[in-house]
Order: structure tokens, then sequence, then C-alpha cells
């Protein structure tokens, strides 16, 4: 059998006998389908389409050759050759019409200088192995059997000689007006492939020629599922004009988790004016850079990545594109994207060993985001957390103070310099000995300064001396009120009564016993001693008696931070205080061998070390160290014992 595929209303008239099935398309060039993308876009697409898809019959398993004559409309032989390509790209499952000899004829002899033989996606059509042009004489004159005297038609000789189409031999170029689009398919049909999981999507892409033809290469004898992405994220957002397209059930497989979709720049507007919040419930958020069907233009994603990275920093974004431009990743990551995956192009669809680097490049870029943000996230939640904490907005401000604010931009400061710890790459860490992560902790430690600040009251009272006779004296010579000296401060917890240190004084005898003046008389002479009512000792702290110190408590910034986990009110009471108050001292040990401070009571071996062997010992990690000082300070700000879960 021999199916002939002509146009009534063009010039093929001739009478055939039942074994040229004759297939007359004018009636499927009459039909529409006003909804469907490639009637939309490229009608002409849409017609062979169905032409070569209405073919899968299995009354046609015998078929030994398709005929198509060249005049079916359309332009020269633009429509012929459309055809034929089509139907080699397509795949059947009723007949195997793609793998036998096309022919498609003319009357006349093929005009190799004809445009329309140019102007076509296959290159070269007659030089690729499968497709052959032959005349009408060629193929429908009679001839007579000279040995069983019957008359047959030349094809009948003819097709003994032709091979079969060979989809590996046949050339397609890329239609420019879709390239993009064909990206965005092709790239979710080989994740899918690649990840083991082609069977379970549900591809519903318009079948225009080139894509039937990469999907040809797409390897149906996949691997077994990879399941090495599936519960890293709890709930994903798939921001896309192309979600429909297979992506949706592809990340949802792939993941194993509920992706819900937004197909406009339209729709993600609307929650960015309205309800900013929703973004908030996601783990993860895919963005396309261009989210306009058949535009070129990245400002509108862009716009909405700035503005979900500047809401909600603990969210990675990562950038789906079809484009591979190098300044495309620049832009992305100035403006806060974690990553971008560059969907894989059908230019490599030949090429299994980009295709697999691709995948393995997907899955390396999704699993450190997660590792990234794992940690990231419970941070910046804790910091909210901290920051609407009714004990921190109700810090009292002293004079022009902004200790609110500043303790704010501290923990972004920390935050920034935690998350630039986790992308820091092995060359800078190794070769230029740096830690963000040490800064992170030095960032951290910083805010106890601010802490301690807020939380105690310095003043210089006006205080009475007695003189060896017992007699007390409140003014100096001069009547001026004795007081504290000008670098000397009584200090007891905002709010409370409670005295961290003070100063007593006495006067400074001459040799006669009295106490002495300067050299105006109008001063006496005084000596002073620290007082406090807490100590730490043998690694326990307690409270004291006023006692003359050993170190100065007015620098010592741990010992005021342990006073106020003993003292005040909304922290003394914890079960954990203790544990909290020997934190801070290990703490503040490891901050001691920092390279960016170092305390007064540092050991000459501290310079006896370079800064490599120090981090053997003392090597700051966030789940370790920074943690450890987060937790302390969030208790320190709020009362409240939060841990930071990662």
């Amino acid at each position: 059998m021999y199916i002939l595929i002509h146009n009534s209303k063009g010039s093929f008239s001739i009478d055939l006998p039942e074994s040229f099935k004759q297939i007359n398309i004018a009636s499927i060039y009459s039909s529409e389908e006003e909804n469907d993308y490639l009637y939309k876009n490229n009608r002409e697409e849409y017609f062979l389409n169905n032409v070569s898809e209405s073919l899968d019959n299995s009354s046609y398993s015998n078929v030994k050759v398709i005929i198509i004559d060249k005049n079916l409309g359309g332009s020269g032989w633009s429509r012929a050759i459309g055809l034929a390509s089509h139907i080699a790209c397509t795949e059947y499952t009723k007949c195997t019409l793609n793998k036998i000899p096309i022919i498609l004829t003319d009357w006349t002899d093929l005009d190799l200088e004809d445009q329309s033989l140019k102007d076509n996606l296959i290159n070269n059509i007659f030089q690729t192995e499968g497709f052959y042009f032959r005349k009408y004489e060629a193929i429908f004159s009679v001839k007579l059997d000279k040995i069983s005297g019957l008359l047959h038609y030349a094809i009948d000789v003819e097709v003994k000689k032709l091979k079969p189409v060979v989809i590996e031999k046949i050339n397609i170029s890329s239609p420019y007006d879709n390239r993009h689009q064909t990206t965005n398919e092709w790239g979710a049909m080989r994740l899918a492939s690649n990840f083991g999981i082609f069977d379970l999507i549900k591809f519903t892409y318009p079948k225009h020629l080139y894509f039937k033809y990469l999907s040809r290469f797409i390897n149906k004898d996949h691997p077994a599922p990879n399941k090495s992405l599936h519960n890293l994220f709890g709930k994903i957002l798939l921001i896309d004009d192309n979600a429909d397209c297979g992506w949706i059930e592809l990340l949802e497989n792939i993941h194993d988790c509920t992706v819900d979709k937004r197909v406009s720049s339209t729709e993600v507007l609307a929650w960015q004016n309205t309800t900013p919040e929703k973004f908030d419930q996601y783990d993860l958020i895919y963005l396309d850079l261009y989210l306009e069907k058949g535009k070129a233009d990245s400002t509108n994603a862009l716009s909405a990545l700035k503005f979900i990275k500047g809401k909600f920093p603990h969210i990675p974004v990562i950038i789906f594109t079809a484009s591979d431009k190098a300044w495309n990743l620049d832009e992305v990551l100035e403006k806060g994207a974690d990553a971008m995956y560059i969907k894989e192009s059908p230019i490599y669809y030949r090429n299994k060993e980009y295709s697999t680097k691709n995948f393995k490049d997907f899955v390396a870029t999704i699993k450190n985001v997660h590792d990234k943000y794992k940690i990231l996230r419970p941070y910046w939640i804790a910091i909210q957390e901290i920051t609407t904490d009714n004990t921190f907005l109700n810090i009292s401000e002293k004079g022009n103070s902004k200790f609110k604010l500043r303790i704010k931009e501290r923990l972004e400061m920390f935050y920034g310099l935690l998350k630039r710890g986790l992308e820091q790459t092995e060359f800078n860490e190794s070769k230029f000995h740096f830690s963000d992560h040490e800064l992170a902790f030095v960032t951290l430690w910083s805010l106890l300064n601010e802490i301690s600040e807020a939380n105690y009251n310095k003043t210089q009272p006006n205080i009475s001396i007695s003189d060896s006779s017992g007699i007390q004296f409140t003014t100096h010579p001069g009547g001026r009120n004795i007081t504290y000296n000008a670098n000397h401060y009584k200090w007891n917890i905002q709010g409370q009564a409670d005295v961290y240190v003070e100063y007593s004084y006495d006067f400074i005898l001459d040799s006669s016993g009295n106490p002495s003046t300067n050299s105006s008389s109008r001063y006496y002479k005084l000596t002073h001693t620290q007082k406090a009512f807490f100590e730490f000792s043998n690694n326990i702290f307690q409270s004291t008696p006023p006692t003359k110190t050993k170190t100065n408590y007015e620098t010592t910034l741990f010992l005021q931070i342990a006073y106020l986990l003993e003292k005040k009110n909304n922290l003394s009471l914890s079960i954990n205080k203790s544990k909290f108050q020997q934190s801070l001292v290990n703490l503040n040990e490891t901050r001691n061998h920092l390279y960016l401070t170092h305390g007064s009571d540092i050991s000459t071996g501290f310079y006896d070390q370079t800064e490599k062997t120090k981090r053997t010992t003392h090597n700051i990690k966030p789940d370790k160290d920074i943690k450890e000082l987060f937790e302390l300070i969030s208790f320190l700000l709020t009362g409240k014992e939060n841990k930071v879960n990662i």
C-alpha cells in the first residue's frame, strides 16, 4: 500500500487503484481550534501537525512509502516539505509511518534554485536519507511486466531502491521566533528524563515541528527515579508563564511537595500590592527571568525578585531562565537571587554529556540552597521575633540614643555576614585567611555593648566622707559638693535598686593627719576603691557584699552581662541562669581568641600562633558558637529562651 497526500484544490487529478490510499488535506485545513496555542501563534504548523497526526492508524501498518504532492497550497515546496518533516518527526503508536521512505512529487523537474527549497527548517531535505524527489511519471506511469503480463506502476519498482527515514540523520534548524519557548519545553522534558520520572509527567506542549523533532531524542530508557531532592522543602512557589508546560508536575515530583504557581507578572504584582505575606508561606521560590510569553524582557521578574528578597530575605529565590547570557547572572545576583538555573537548550539535544552536567548542576544548586537556608531561615525568623517582642520594643532610650534601631541594624548586619559566610568560596577562605563567620560572631558580640548601655543607669552621686575623728564632710573647702571623680560611675540596673559597681572614697591625709587639699586649697585630695556586689571566681558567679574588685568592672563586658542575668527582674528567675552565665564565660574566651579582637588577659601564646592554627581550636560555626551567642542575646533582649532550630 502507498499513501498519497494531495489537495483536491491543487493540480493533482489522477485515477489510481486502491493500493494508493489517497488523503485529501482540504478538509483538515478547514478546521479551526481557536483556543489552541499553536493555532493562535503558527496556524500553518497547527494544520501540518493535524495532518501528520491523523495518519496514526493501524490500517497503515503495511504502507511502503508516503507520497506527497508539491501542490498542497502555500508557497512552492514549503507546505509539502513541512508535512514530510512533520510525518518523519511524529511519534506514531499504531503504525510506523515515520520510518518509511517519503517521496515528494511534482509534474515538472526539480528546480534547485527554487527559494522555497531553502526557506524551510529541515536542511537539505533531498540530500537527507529517506526523503526523495520523483516526477509524476516516475511514480504513476503504468508499465507491462513482460514476465507476468500484468500492469504495474513505476513506484512498485522504484520503492525497492528507497531507504527509510532515520530520525537521527535529519537536521532541523531551530526557528528563531520560538527558540525561547522551545527551550522552556525541552528543558522540562530533559530534566524529567534525567530524574527518571518522564512517564509521570503529562507533557502537553504545542506540537510544532522543531519540538516534535527534539522530543524524539528524549531518552525513554531513563534511569530509576532520582529522589535526592525529596523532603528538602515543605512548600514551593513557581512564578513562570510556562508553569503549565510540565514544570509544575515536574517540580512536584522532583521535590515531593506542594508546588503552587503564578503564571504572570500581573498575578505577582497583585500579591506584592495587597497580600505580600503570601510569599512568606514558601520555603523556596523559582522565578522565571522572562515572565511574559514572547517577550525577552526581564523588567517585571527583576522587580519581583527585588521585592521578595527585600521583604523576605530568608526565602531562597532561584532564577529560571532559557537564556545563557552571562550578564543575566550578574544582574540577578545583584538583585538578591540565590542562584540561577539555565534550562537545557535544545541546541545540545545530541550532547548527552552536556545534559548530564546540566542535570547535576541543577541538583547541586538546589542542595546548596537548601543547606544554606536550613541555617539562615531560622536565624531570620528569630531576628523578627526579637525585634517585634514587647520587651525589646519597650527598651528605654537615653537622651538621643537609638538602642532599638541600632540593635535591629546589628542583627541584620549579623545575618548578612552569616549569609556571606555560607556563600564563601573555598579559595577566598583558604588563600586570604579570613572568615565571615568570625565577623558575624564579633558583630553579635558587639550587641552586648548595646544591651549593657541600655540596661544600666550610670550616675555620679554626691557622697560624704568621714575624717579620722568621724566628722562627715559633704563639700570641698571651696564649697562644691563632694562627688564621684569624672571617670567614675555608680552602675545600677535600669528601674531597679540593684547596684553592679560603685566607688568608695577616702581622704589623703597630710603629715598632721588632716585631709590634704590641692594647691589652691579648694578641693580635697581623695583616694578611691572600686567595689562590686558581684564576683566571678573559680568559674562561679555569686552576689557579695560591696567588695573591692580585682578587675575593672566598668570595662569588663562579660561581667556586666552576667550581672544582668543574675539580677535583672525578667532574666534572673530563669532556671537556666547559671547555664547562660557559664556560656557567657566560654563565649568570652572564644571572642578573645579571634583575630580581630583579644582581651587584656590573653596569654602570650596567642601571638605564637598563626590564624590557621588558631582555627583548629576556635573554628566559629553557625550551629555552635554563633548559635550559642545568638540564643543568649535573644534571651537578654526578650526574656524568652527561644531556640534557633537549625
